[in-house]
């Protein structure tokens, strides 16, 4: 129904009335609602408020498209040691620089609504464009088609390095292996001022320039590292996964109503361990994944795109430490 609908608490039996002293909204939200012709003190109180209120919500493809284009860079170097018989050695490091204007997205009906009502003053949102009233005031029509947002960028380095060395043990090799994947997020802004209203001011535009290089999302650092081990039918794997800590730059995103939501994460290690047997024509593996069971922290989803409060997309494990079993049999 939208934030300028006013949802008060009330005894059965009695009329509601307006009470500032419960309305959380922001005074942004509540200009916002005039400037847009409804009364943010009076639209959902009873008798204006329809039991069966339903929003058309418009979704797929758009005529007003254009294409949207890309420029990537990406530059690097390969080092594998040649001195040395005892080990194998070889480095990897790369740097990329990717660029997409006129990116092309499906924004979702809430933050259509959200952007128009609740993040930009004076509707200075041109989502504010996309929304419908019926004539009682009610949010009625949603357009959530796709549509190009403005410029996306991604920078960082890749670094990767794989070891292996053979050792003998009981007259047997033991066949080492150490395989480390690192990742440095430099930059991912997100440009969204081609979604303000035209007139926009320079403030404006600029609060609608976000880098969220070292947020939640897009952390710093990430790395994996593995380590295997081959001895006769047995194989060994200790695999560690890191993932930096974030902060939200933007305040206005939190909420932080609720206790144990946050806008930020520490910095957050994974440790999984498995134990597999493969004498040739069957295998069995067994293994516990997040040993230590560590937990992330839990954001707010107004600040951090997540599931359960769970930021997705980064690598963290919000299941905790389980054990499994796995076997394979060739016919």
């Amino acid at each position: 129904l939208g934030p300028c609908v006013h949802f008060p608490a009330q005894a059965p039996g009695i009329d509601p009335t307006y009470n500032p002293d419960g309305d959380t909204r922001s005074q942004i939200t509540l200009d916002n609602c005039v400037q847009a012709g409804v009364d943010p003190t009076s639209l959902g109180l009873a008798g204006n408020l329809s039991a069966n209120q339903s929003v058309e919500i418009s979704t797929g493809g758009s005529q007003n498209l254009v294409a949207e284009e890309s420029e990537s860079f990406t530059v690097g170097f390969t080092v594998e040691q040649p001195w040395f018989d005892a080990f194998d050695l070889s480095v990897n490091l790369a740097y990329y620089d990717t660029e997409i204007t006129d990116a092309v997205a499906e924004p979702g009906a809430g933050f259509i609504v959200r952007d128009c009502f609740e993040d930009n003053p004076n509707l200075g949102s041109a989502f504010c464009q996309r929304i419908g009233r019926s004539d009682g005031g009610f949010i009625d029509f949603v357009d959530a088609s796709f549509l190009n947002i403005g410029l996306e960028t991604a920078k960082g380095f890749d670094l990767n390095l794989l070891y292996q060395q053979e050792f003998i043990i009981g007259e047997r090799p033991l066949d080492m292996t150490f395989d480390l994947r690192l990742n440095k997020t430099e930059e991912r802004i997100l440009d969204l001022s081609n979604t303000l209203a035209p007139g926009a001011s320079a403030e404006e535009i600029e609060a609608a320039i976000d880098d969220n290089a070292g947020e939640p999302e897009f952390p710093e650092w990430q790395w994996n590292a593995t380590l295997i081990g081959d001895y006769r039918d047995f194989r060994t794997v200790w695999q560690t996964r890191f993932i930096s800590g974030g902060n939200d730059d933007r305040d206005d995103d939190f909420d932080g109503s609720v206790e144990f939501l946050t806008d930020a994460t520490e910095d957050y290690f994974i440790h999984n361990v498995s134990l597999t047997y493969d004498p040739g024509s069957w295998a069995v593996t067994v293994g516990i994944e997040n040993v230590f069971d560590e937990f992330p922290n839990r954001v707010d989803d107004d600040a951090t795109f997540s599931v359960r409060n769970f930021p997705i997309g980064v690598g963290y494990d919000p299941f905790g430490r389980r054990a499994f079993v796995q076997a394979s049999k060739e016919f």
